[in-house]
C-alpha cells in the first residue's frame, strides 16, 4: 500500500490532480499513461492506473462523474526489458569446472555466496 501511495503521489496527482475527473477523456487518459508506459514498470503503471480508476469509481458512487473513463484503457503486457543476467547454460557448466578444485568455490556456489568481489 506505500508503494501505490507513493506512485500516486507522484504519478497521478501532480498530472491529473488539479483537473476535474468528470472533464477527463478517454485520449486524456491514453496520452497520459502512454507517457508513463516510457518511465513506468508494466506492474507500477497497472498501480498508477489503479489508482486513478478507484478515484473515477468513488466520484461515480457520489453521481460526480458518469461513467470510468480508465477502464477503457488496458497495461500494454510487456516492453523489452534489461537484458538477462543468467548464465548460459555453457557458462555454467565452465563455472562448475572451473570450481571442481576449489573447495571455496564449490562451498560458495553451494550456498550462493558471491564469488563476484572475491569474498572467501
Amino acid at each position: 500500500m506505500k508503494t501505490i501511495k507513493i506512485l500516486c503521489d507522484t504519478h497521478v496527482i501532480p498530472a491529473l490532480g488539479a483537473r476535474k475527473l468528470r472533464d477527463l477523456s478517454v485520449d486524456d487518459v491514453d496520452k497520459w499513461l502512454a507517457g508513463k508506459w516510457k518511465v513506468l514498470s508494466p506492474r507500477s503503471l497497472e498501480a498508477v492506473r489503479s489508482c486513478l480508476n478507484r478515484a473515477i469509481k468513488q466520484a461515480m458512487a457520489r453521481d460526480k462523474v458518469k461513467r470510468n473513463v480508465v477502464e477503457l484503457y488496458s497495461v500494454p503486457a510487456e516492453r523489452p526489458g534489461r537484458p538477462s543476467k543468467s548464465l548460459t547454460l555453457e557458462q555454467a557448466d565452465s563455472v562448475l569446472v572451473a570450481a571442481e578444485d576449489s573447495p571455496v568455490a564449490r562451498r560458495d556456489l553451494a550456498t550462493g555466496r558471491s564469488l563476484q568481489y572475491g569474498c572467501h
